[in-house]
């Protein structure tokens, strides 16, 4: 049985025996809420829902690493639970945090030089000072995906799936800002033969997944 999927060079059948990648998207600091940067202080978070904790049990069983990036943090359910999935059963990746802002780290919006938030917006070469342009961060990150061997699971801010999403589809740096990705969802990346695909993004979570 093959499925249709959404890849770089087109709709293409997936077959069995693909290795996995499922990004869970976090939700964002509070500075990101107030529109600000967020410092490296700063953690997004997630919280175990019924129904993540379903899922995460029934893809434990297919999946060989649970990764998590330093800028989020996984607060766990209190109520006693054999399966819990304590945050020291994550293993660290710190090649996916979030993009680095630099000197502009804890600054609002509306306070930076209009000229330079307009150069931030529409220039993915375009850097803090101290920090990183959008396409050097896409680059990271495509590094990252690019040397993935395995089946897993990775919890991340948003930015960062969408900029695997971006090296999947071979589309650039800006492409994502036009991929919209609510926090608290999941997204699946297969690679099969060498090429990567889209398999879902931005689903949310189902005791059925």
């Amino acid at each position: 049985m093959t499925k249709t999927v959404l890849s770089g060079d087109g709709v293409t059948p997936e077959r069995s025996h693909s290795l996995q990648l499922w990004c869970v998207a976090a939700f964002l600091p509070a500075d990101v809420k107030q529109t600000r940067f967020p410092t490296a202080k700063t953690k997004g978070f997630y919280l175990p829902t019924p129904a993540f904790t379903q899922w995460l049990r029934h893809k434990n069983r297919v999946v060989a690493k649970l990764l998590i990036t330093p800028d989020v943090v996984l607060e766990c359910p209190q109520a006693a639970d054999s399966e819990k999935q304590k945050p020291s059963l994550w293993q660290p990746e710190p090649a996916l945090q979030d993009r680095n802002y630099g000197a502009w780290c804890g600054q609002k919006l509306s306070d930076l030089p209009a000229e330079d938030l307009t150069q931030f917006l529409q220039q993915p070469d375009f850097s803090p000072s101290m920090g990183e342009s959008l396409n050097v961060f896409q680059a990271r990150v495509s590094d990252w995906v690019s040397g993935w061997n395995d089946c897993g699971i990775l919890l991340a801010r948003p930015a960062v799936i969408k900029a695997i999403a971006a090296h999947v589809l071979q589309a650039g740096s800006q492409i994502s800002h036009r991929l919209d990705l609510d926090e608290g969802t999941v997204s699946l990346f297969t690679r099969h033969a060498g090429q990567w695909r889209v398999r879902q993004l931005g689903a949310p979570f189902t005791d059925e997944r």
